[in-house]
């Protein structure tokens, strides 16, 4: 998700109402097999990890919606776990979160 700026550079956030439902019937078809819904929310590269546009309409969809979060924005948010070049995780990044999840529903679970 991205906004437009000033320079109408990159894309429209989605309708939050649009994203919600989306959200919502994943976690009802979720339910519906027996799980458990979560959103894990990653950190962005792009905004040095600051509270953004991004993160508030995230906050906005998971307070209307309810929905449990695994909230990584702040945990992740360090250079050394994102790529080089572009906004995704490299291996480290990956790892971390893959360590943080994991011990997450460890605990959530046993």
């Amino acid at each position: 998700l991205t906004s437009r700026n000033n320079d109408n550079e990159g894309i429209n956030f989605s309708s939050i109402t649009d994203i919600q439902k989306v959200y919502m019937l994943m976690s009802k078809e979720v339910k519906n097999a027996n799980g458990k819904f979560y959103l894990v929310l990653l950190p962005y590269k792009g905004t040095g990890c600051n509270m953004d546009e991004r993160f508030n309409f995230m906050n906005t969809i998971i307070k209307n919606g309810k929905f449990d979060v695994i909230d990584l924005r702040m945990s992740l948010c360090s250079r050394e776990n994102f790529a080089v070049g572009g906004d995704h995780f490299n291996s480290l990044g990956y790892s971390e979160m893959t360590k943080i999840v994991s011990n997450f529903l460890k605990v959530r679970f046993n």
